[in-house]
């Protein structure tokens, strides 16, 4: 298998994006399913990776955990 991932992990850049969850309203609105995601994280499927980085502050650790599991896939 081709490993994408090189270099050291601590010098990885963790980059903002689009906000993707359920919800019909948008993060200004404090009911918004965006407020509530808790199950979250990598799911392992042999060598396929389904990520739900949930809220935007856990991206940091769920990156490192699926860099983990590739680095072992």
């Amino acid at each position: 298998m081709q490993r994408f991932l090189n270099g050291n992990p601590e010098k990885w850049d963790v980059l903002g994006g689009f906000i993707s969850a359920w919800g019909h309203s948008g993060i200004d609105d404090p009911q918004s399913m965006l407020h509530r995601r808790y199950d979250v994280g990598c799911q392992q499927f042999g060598n396929y990776f389904s990520i739900d980085t949930g809220k935007y502050t856990l991206a940091p650790s769920i990156a490192v955990d699926t860099a983990r599991r590739m680095s072992q896939s």
